[in-house]
């Protein structure tokens, strides 16, 4: 069995200097697949490159709230249309969603839902799931979601860090949960209980490398080996092994996102 990271931006230019040791230490943990998450044109552009070199990339392409709230009305149209062709090969959109954290005015909210649903429009036409980034967001985009709907393919939430109430609003829209480094550094009773509640099939593993690092890479840039971390904690959880939740993550990968169809 092949480990995936479910979620990671290899790509990010932080990672360049250290890609080799990073995939390396990775491999050598048995992660060999890594589903590459798109924030902006420009790093679709870098997925692309890396996919080139490497084996094992399997390509999202999306438009990142955070980059939304800075774009212009002309970029963010002039981003859109250049997202429609990107699909073609893509085995999903995103990362799309909302983030209403407090350094994000109010006032950017209808912007980023304007982006939000033109992109889940561009995922139910080409039939693709979709990876969502929710943060402080999730009444609103489970309003959302629930008014325009979803791909036939469904998606996944991208680390996931709310309480079981909202677990078990995305898993009644058939949503995949992804969890990831911050499940290791918080271990809190709210995001246990979620976990723990999530059936096995539709929970998946992610690093969200170089980002959301476990305690002990605190400082420093987080890598997909420490799937095998968060499998652990997972395993502890749920009272299961951390190979038995890395190999689960990699089937429902697999289903998800059409793995064995698609490119990578």
């Amino acid at each position: 069995m092949r480990f995936i990271d479910a979620h990671c931006h290899l790509a990010d230019p932080r990672v360049e200097s250290q890609l080799e040791p990073m995939l390396a230490r990775a491999r050598a943990v048995g992660v060999n697949e890594f589903v590459q998450a798109g924030v902006d044109p420009e790093d679709w552009r870098r997925q692309r490159a890396l996919a080139a070199r490497y084996g094992g990339m399997h390509l999202v392409f999306g438009l990142h709230p955070w980059w939304v709230v800075g774009a212009s009305d002309a970029e963010a149209e002039s981003a859109l249309c250049e997202l429609a062709p990107q699909l073609v090969d893509a085995v999903a959109l995103g990362e799309t969603g909302l983030d209403f954290q407090p350094r994000f005015s109010a006032e950017t909210w209808p912007r980023q839902e304007a982006l939000f649903r033109a992109q889940l429009s561009m995922a139910r036409a080409r039939e693709l799931p979709v990876v969502l980034h929710v943060v402080r967001a999730h009444d609103r985009a489970l309003q959302i979601l629930r008014d325009d709907g979803l791909s036939p393919r469904g998606g996944l939430v991208h680390a996931f860090t709310a309480s079981r109430e909202i677990a078990e609003r995305y898993l009644a829209l058939g949503l995949t949960l992804s969890v990831g480094g911050r499940l290791v550094a918080r271990r809190s009773t709210k995001l246990e209980r979620a976990v723990a509640a999530v059936p096995p099939q539709r929970l998946v593993i992610e690093s969200d490398a170089p980002d959301q690092p476990p305690p002990r890479l605190r400082g420093q840039l987080n890598e997909p080996a420490t799937i095998v971390e968060v499998a652990a904690v997972v395993a502890e959880i749920t009272c299961s092994t951390a190979e038995a939740v890395l190999r689960q993550s990699a089937i429902n990968l697999r289903r998800l996102l059409a793995l064995d169809r698609g490119a990578g």
